[in-house]
Order: structure tokens, then C-alpha cells, then sequence
């Protein structure tokens, strides 16, 4: 929303900016045919009333100046992120969903250091795997979509806009074994995207594409090594 042109007749009579385009160039309280100025000193008023961020529930304590609201929830970091189980309907802040995660469907986060690789195991046929960072809880989903060609896997940053917060870089390698011997397959996305997975959990523009024969079919998990690296935002971020 715009700030809104407060005005007012030659009398000094004020009227709202709603008002002004149905009256016309008719007062309603002298009824002159004239034309309409701006009151400035209504507007100052006006600017003075501030309203509650749609976030509030989530928790966002602010109270902005009504034009700049949609402004302010655009990139509110208090702004709700979704559960992407099937059947899920949780929404909530970042904090809350972690909370989801760990009680009402039992996942198991993997904790992580920036800029370190880490070894991790995947079922064949999990969907959702969850990454924490150790120094400041952001969380990563692993996608895994299970296809016929093997498993495509993604990294997804969950945070409440895509242009929220830090950014990221990822790596996501496997190979047969744990030495680099052999077959070895690697992905690299230079920006994690971000998501409040309102729209659930997409495959991203960077996937990493897991031949059947690099799962170990012992356990019929995937184990795969990640490294996640704290980036500097780009100027349009």
C-alpha cells in the first residue's frame, strides 16, 4: 500500500483519501464546488498510527506505519514456514517447526559445522532428511525423490523467503566406498535456494542423480557426504 493523500477543501474542511475520489470537487460540509487541496497536517496524523505485523502469532513483536506493511511482511523473518510431510497442514516460525519435526513425526536432525564435510546415511526411500547448523540452528532439507533411474537429491535452505537471511553454497558427493576410489558422482550448487515449503518440497534447479548401483544394498541406505558454506549475498538477495 502507498501513503495515502490526505486533502481538504478551500474552508479547511478534511477529507480522506477514500472519500476524495467519490466527492468529486463537492465539500460535504460547506457543499462548494471547489477544488481540493492536501492537508498536510492530517497526514502527519495519519503517519502516527501504526498496525501490527500479519506475523504477530509467529512471533513478530513490530507495529509499522500502515504503507510500509506489506513492505515489512514481505521480508519478515518471523513469517510462517510449512511442514512439508504429506497430510501436514503445521505452520508455524522456524523455531516451532523444528519442534514439529523432532515430536510429532520423530525425525532425527543431523547437526553440522559450516564449511566442513560430513559423512551421513540415507534410507533409499526416505523423502526428508534434516540438516541443522550447530552454530546458529538454520535448517537444510535433503530431498530425496526416488526415480526409476536411481534417487535425485536436492538441498533446500528452510527459512520464510527466499531472500531472507544468509546464503549458501552446498555439496553433495557419493561414491562407492569410503576412499575416492572407484565410481563417484558429485553436485554442486553454488546458491541453496530457499523456501518456507508452502508449496511442500520441490526438486531444485541443482539435484544430484544416484545410480541404483551406488546404494548399499546391505543396508538399502545411500551414504552420502555434504558441505555446506556460509556465501556473500549477492546485491539482489
Amino acid at each position: 500500500m502507498d501513503k495515502q493523500v490526505q486533502n481538504q477543501c478551500e474552508v479547511g474542511h478534511a477529507v480522506c483519501h477514500v472519500c476524495r475520489g467519490k466527492l468529486g470537487n463537492t465539500c460535504p460540509i460547506c457543499c462548494r464546488g471547489i477544488g481540493f487541496s492536501r492537508c498536510f497536517a492530517l497526514e502527519d496524523v495519519v503517519d502516527t498510527v501504526k498496525v501490527p505485523c500479519a506475523n504477530t502469532n509467529y512471533g513478530c513483536k513490530q507495529f509499522i506505519i500502515y504503507y510500509q506493511k506489506e513492505k515489512h511482511e514481505k521480508t519478515c523473518l518471523h513469517a510462517p514456514c510449512f511442514c512439508p510431510e504429506d497430510g501436514c497442514s503445521f505452520k508455524g516460525s522456524k523455531g516451532s517447526l523444528l519442534f514439529h519435526f523432532v515430536t510429532e513425526h520423530k525425525w532425527s536432525p543431523t547437526y553440522f559445522h559450516y564449511d566442513k564435510a560430513q559423512w551421513i546415511s540415507i534410507p533409499r526411500h526416505c523423502q526428508f532428511t534434516l540438516l541443522v547448523g550447530e552454530e546458529d540452528l538454520s535448517m537444510f532439507l535433503v530431498v530425496n525423490t526416488f526415480v526409476h533411474v536411481g534417487n535425485a537429491l536436492t538441498m533446500i535452505s528452510i527459512r520464510p523467503h527466499e531472500a531472507s537471511g544468509s546464503c549458501y553454497s552446498s555439496e553433495i558427493s557419493v561414491h562407492d566406498g569410503e576412499s575416492y576410489k572407484g565410481r563417484y558422482v558429485l553436485q554442486m550448487d553454488p546458491h541453496v535456494g530457499g523456501s518456507s515449503l508452502h508449496d511442500r518440497a520441490q526438486l531444485g534447479r541443482f539435484f544430484l542423480m544416484v545410480p541404483p548401483e551406488l546404494v548399499d544394498e546391505s543396508t538399502d541406505e545411500l551414504t552420502i557426504n555434504i558441505r555446506i558454506e556460509k556465501i556473500q549475498c549477492d546485491v539482489h538477495h
